[in-house]
């Protein structure tokens, strides 16, 4: 049986969805909506430097500067950001840096190691190959108890990590075992 009930008098209720404050959220879209004026990419790429050290705000500037691409920065302006990002890089642990974040700041410092002079970008880009995790991805055939790839290679000490995805009806099985 449905019953009246009254409603509460004087009060107030708020409901927050999501753990970001509004100006968190328009930064974040102002920071998606900046590489998106042409003529300005300058501008740009100095106003989003001021926010790789946010914990906060770092990945949505991250994604805005891979938008802007590195022979339109300002001169100068790529190794503060390829210091910030490598100190961001070097603290994450290892089997952390295949979440977005940390993919999206090492591409972002290969994409500048282009700016370098080339000494100091094959540098970086050794470096970078050092810190990133290799990522696998191993998928499945469909009727025939096969994976899509016969052979996975690795760096022996080196962390990888394999996203193995079954696509087919039948069961597969995925063994990683030591050799000998």
């Amino acid at each position: 049986e449905a019953k009246k009930l009254p409603t509460p008098s004087g009060g107030k209720a708020e409901l927050r969805v999501g753990t970001l404050s509004p100006i968190h959220l328009v930064r974040r879209a102002a920071m998606k909506a900046l590489p998106s004026v042409r003529g300005r990419e300058g501008d740009t790429v100095k106003a989003l430097l001021k926010h790789l050290d946010d914990e906060g705000s770092r990945h949505a500037a991250v994604q805005a500067l891979l938008r802007v691409p590195a022979r339109l920065w300002p001169e100068g302006s790529a190794k503060p950001a390829l210091d910030s990002l490598l100190a961001f890089i070097r603290k994450t642990p290892e089997k952390e840096r295949t979440a977005d974040e940390p993919l999206d700041a090492l591409a972002l410092c290969d994409a500048l190691a282009g700016a370098l002079p080339a000494d100091e970008g094959r540098k970086l880009r050794r470096e970078l190959g050092e810190l990133s995790v290799r990522v696998l991805r191993l998928g499945t055939l469909v009727e025939r108890m096969q994976f899509d790839r016969e052979r996975l290679v690795v760096q022996a000490g080196k962390p990888a990590e394999v996203i193995f995805e079954n696509t087919d009806t039948m069961p597969h099985n995925f063994v990683i075992v030591e050799p000998g």
